[in-house]
């Protein structure tokens, strides 16, 4: 057996027994991403202790197994890189980015734990509780509207509407007897524009032949 894929509770711990070709290594990567849908896993090791060499297309591919990995909802964790590939992967450049790593599986599965915690169901019904404690307290704070204060209100705007009603009513006589001056007019004059209830001019006399 070069791999093994192993669940224990809701991770999923992939060990890498003995050096793997290209082809190994990509089947290896399509059946881990596969066991992280089926298992539902919200975290994933792998441990690579047996390893004594890692090339660049191997270190390469679990880095991209790591980002598959988080976008199927599992955080993943590298443990157990000998010091002499860590040398190597230094000195040729082949870093694995953002991957968490860490140094045997014991370390590896508490980090896995630490970086993605299961949600507590207790947790939440306690923040409903306190959201539905705290709503009525809210709207108790908020004072009641009073009819009196309302009525007030009503009194104040119909206040200072009246001065403005009573000087209209006074300029309604004026303005119909202008209106019938002009419409008294003779001769069908019109006053001008501007010039209103100006008199009219006297007739034009008329001369004899």
């Amino acid at each position: 057996m070069l791999v093994s894929i192993l669940r224990q509770g809701s991770y999923l711990i992939a060990s890498i027994h003995e050096a793997l070709n290209d082809r190994e290594i990509v089947q290896f990567q399509q059946d881990l991403i596969e066991q992280i849908g089926t298992h539902r896993a919200r975290g994933v090791i792998i441990d690579v202790a047996a390893l004594d060499v890692m090339d660049s297309f191997g270190s390469r591919t679990l880095r991209n197994l790591a980002h598959a990995a988080r976008l199927r909802g599992a955080e993943t964790v590298i443990v157990g890189i000998q010091p002499t590939v860590a040398f190597a992967m230094v000195r040729l450049g082949m870093g694995l980015d953002k991957v968490h790593t860490a140094l045997d599986l014991e370390e590896g599965n508490g980090s896995v734990r630490s970086r993605r915690p299961l949600p507590s169901t207790n947790s939440t019904s306690r923040s409903r509780s306190t959201s539905a404690r705290v709503s009525p307290a809210i709207s108790s704070r908020r004072a009641p509207v009073s009819s009196n204060s309302m009525t007030s209100a009503v009194s104040r705007r119909a206040s200072k509407l009246a001065p403005a009603q009573a000087a209209n009513s006074r300029l309604s006589p004026s303005a119909g007897t202008i209106g019938t001056g002009l419409a008294g007019t003779s001769g069908g004059f019109t006053a001008p524009s501007g010039r209103p209830g100006s008199p009219a001019p006297p007739p034009a006399r008329r001369t004899r032949p």
